[in-house]
């Protein structure tokens, strides 16, 4: 007879899966979200040493959900937890394009959230020295304007997909 063995923890890839994973190219999952003010200007910050802006937002930590992922990092690059709404827009970026724009050897997933500040939290806001450069609130063509293509396009399916309550595929910043 074969022993029981011991249970894993939850979230905790069986040794098959790991190992399948460790051979495979990178790929990471990574949240972000869209906040909106009352007069329907979207929030964007700008990292050190990057010259284009982005939806506040980041990698997921390891067995990380998601919607975890985006309180997380909205919290730690704007300084305080929005009220996190549905799921706007997935986004997968290929390693070729992530090579050629970041230098980066990996693909990414990218799940963008509707979230909301109170009016309390508004001017809370305070970016990490040394992560995030800078932050600003502009309305979605003016914001657009200064981001790469595929963070463009996935801002302007944010905005859409937030008017018409459905929810986006992009692949490279083309919907699908």
């Amino acid at each position: 007879m074969n022993p029981t063995p011991a249970a894993a923890p939850a979230g905790t890839p069986s040794p098959r899966i790991a190992s399948v994973a460790d051979d495979t190219a990178r790929s990471i999952s990574a949240s972000g979200v869209y906040i909106t003010d009352a007069a329907g200007r979207v929030l964007i910050v700008r990292n050190v040493g990057r010259p284009h802006w982005v939806l506040p937002g980041g990698k997921a930590e390891r067995y990380e959900s998601p919607q975890a992922c985006a309180r997380r990092e909205a919290r730690e690059e704007v300084g305080v937890e929005p009220d996190l709404g549905r799921l706007l827009v997935v986004q997968f970026f290929s390693a070729a394009l992530a090579s050629r724009l970041y230098g980066r050897d990996e693909s990414y997933t990218v799940h963008t959230f509707a979230a909301s500040l109170t009016a309390d939290q508004v001017p809370r806001i305070r970016v990490p020295t040394g992560e995030i450069a800078a932050f600003a609130w502009h309305d979605t063509s003016a914001a657009a304007a200064l981001m790469d293509p595929p963070n463009a396009a996935q801002l302007h399916a944010a905005a859409d997909m937030s008017a018409t309550g459905r929810t986006a595929y992009l692949e490279d910043g083309v919907a699908t």
